[in-house]
């Protein structure tokens, strides 16, 4: 067992874990002091010490020879010599990367966004280029944990769609014909191991199956493993890593469930919502002080509940699909919130006391709700592009309900919020290198303004208009607001810091009372304790449980 004394891993939308190549070092990525960084030590005794110039780092992996560490950070994919310390930009990348592996030419695959293909890059740096495309006709949103077989000429990666981690597809490519095939359905973020063998995730916990590594297919049935590790529901990342020599180590624990909700005043002390734990998502209070809130339960299933004091309900008592990122009318008497329901994530509207569901979206592309222009008229949200990543649209409530394009670049902007006089709309943006929160003029015509300088996301107004909130790694922050005669902000002033749940590629995890004067966050659970395993002579029962005729 390996304790670790650096606070928590950095799980749920990246890869926590690296090994060596040889086996004999482990890098993590995990939160201390209120920023992620990463951390090296012997696998044989782990002592956790940290890498310079790794800062805000995620998503690490080792060079082929073991000398080099690949990470992102601010919107960078970047690597450091260990021996030296020297830090090094590769070429740009947006913040929310979905996995990188280093090929013996040298030459380094990754995907550059949960909205995206695969991607190559000489790891001299340089320009990138593109190696697939998702096929959108196909349901497919992007392509993501790469991993790169011996011998460096083929690619496996997680095919991510509408079906998400419980039936998502595992491909190859042919870096030299651009071919590329589906090899199973049912599992995600795959590895190959020396024994002949993909080890793979699900929900349940890692499977394996025997590979011919020449012909690159399957060439047996799954079985599964006894490490309980499972696939994040969300983005299909599970928290283990395998060395060339087959050196296993993985998160003891699945992915924790037992976060609580709590109310944090200016000061930074809290009050729990009630004593229920759950695996809480993206928190949402209505004008009169009811919560709607994202749970991902035990089974995988994700689904709104709506919290009135210490009671709850779900939204939909019936199954309707998975329904996600909720947000509430301006009236409090409806929920709007996305569902794969019509085979694409568009938006849907139901009342909280029954009634109909109400299709309002769907398009090819999947659409996530950020807020309502008080008065009701407009919708803002963010669509995920193959081409563009995230883009803002507005979908007007009136006429024939078009909707229009607000912020469509080649960067990520995403979370769009209303202010609540309506004349601005608060965003993030990467545009810059890293996640910035920006202000831009609503309906227009105006250039969006930058509000920060040294990161931010998850942008929530104050309830009358004169305060912006964001978070800063893990501090909370405050920026006073006016608008008139013109626009003009304060200097931003840290209300308190602590480790609540965070979300900086998407919609915020926290959301402001109606006094504005409480914040409805997540305080994690035992997921802040990180504790690894290491498996000792994994690979002989693997080759039992699994064999292989080799």
């Amino acid at each position: 067992m390996i304790e670790l004394n650096v606070g928590s891993l950095q799980t749920g939308y990246s890869r926590p874990l690296a090994i060596s190549p040889d086996g004999a070092l482990l890098v993590v990525a995990a939160f201390e002091h209120g920023s992620t960084r990463l951390y090296v030590g012997e696998l044989d005794r782990f002592d956790a010490r940290p890498i310079p110039g790794s800062e805000g780092a995620h998503n690490p992996f080792f060079s082929p020879d073991g000398k080099w560490i690949g990470f992102f950070a601010d919107g960078e994919l970047r690597k450091i010599e260990l021996a030296r310390g020297s830090s090094h930009t590769i070429c740009q990348a947006p913040a929310d990367s979905r996995g990188a592996a280093w090929g013996p030419d040298d030459y380094i695959v990754f995907a550059p966004s949960g909205a995206s293909g695969l991607h190559r890059v000489s790891a001299d740096g340089g320009a990138p280029t593109v190696l697939t495309t998702p096929e959108s006709d196909q349901g497919e949103h992007s392509h993501r944990w790469p991993e790169i077989l011996p011998g460096g000429k083929n690619v496996l990666f997680t095919v991510w769609g509408s079906y998400e981690a419980k039936d998502a597809p595992i491909a190859v490519l042919s870096l030299e014909t651009g071919e590329r095939r589906r090899l199973l359905r049912g599992g995600t973020d795959a590895r190959y191991v020396p024994t002949g063998h993909l080890v793979y995730a699900k929900l349940a916990g890692l499977f394996a199956v025997p590979f011919d590594l020449e012909a690159l297919r399957v060439i047996g049935p799954e079985t599964a493993l006894p490490q309980k590790v499972p696939a994040h529901p969300v983005s299909g990342v599970a928290n283990f890593a395998i060395a060339r020599n087959g050196a296993l180590v993985y998160v003891e624990r699945g992915i924790a469930r037992d976060h609580l909700l709590v109310w944090v005043d200016r000061r930074g002390k809290l009050a729990p919502v009630s004593d229920l734990r759950q695996d809480f998502w993206y928190p949402r209070v209505s004008p009169d002080g009811r919560i709607a809130v994202r749970i991902v339960e035990e089974s995988g299933r994700r689904d709104i509940w709506i919290y009135e004091g210490e009671n709850r309900r779900r939204l939909i008592p019936t199954y309707e699909g998975e329904n996600l990122f909720p947000a509430w009318t301006p009236d409090g008497k409806r929920v709007t919130f996305n569902s794969e329901r019509e085979g694409s994530l568009g938006l849907y509207s139901r009342a909280v006391e029954g009634g109909v569901t109400e299709q309002l979206l769907s398009r090819e592309n999947q659409q996530v709700p950020g807020s309502w222009s008080r008065d009701g008229r407009f919708l803002a949200f963010y669509e995920v592009h193959p081409s563009t990543q995230r883009d803002i649209w507005i979908l007007p409530m009136e006429g024939e309900r078009h909707p229009r394009p607000l912020v469509v670049t080649p960067f990520n902007e995403l979370a769009p919020m209303f202010s609540p006089d309506g004349r601005w709309i608060a965003f993030v943006s990467n545009r810059s290198g890293r996640n910035e929160v920006y202000l831009l003029p609503f309906p227009g015509p105006g250039e969006p303004v930058q509000i920060t300088t040294e990161g931010g996301a998850e942008a929530v107004w104050g309830p009358d208009g004169s305060e912006l909130f964001y978070r800063e790694g893990m501090r909370l922050m405050r920026v006073s607001i006016a608008t008139e005669p013109e626009l003009e902000v304060g200097e931003p002033q840290v209300l308190f810091e602590g480790v609540y749940r965070t979300n900086a590629y998407g919609n915020p995890s926290y959301d402001v009372a109606p006094d504005g004067q409480r914040f409805l966050m997540i305080l994690p659970g035992s997921e802040s304790k990180a504790r690894l395993k290491v498996a000792t002579g994994w690979l002989a029962e693997l080759q039992r449980r699994v064999p292989t005729n080799r």
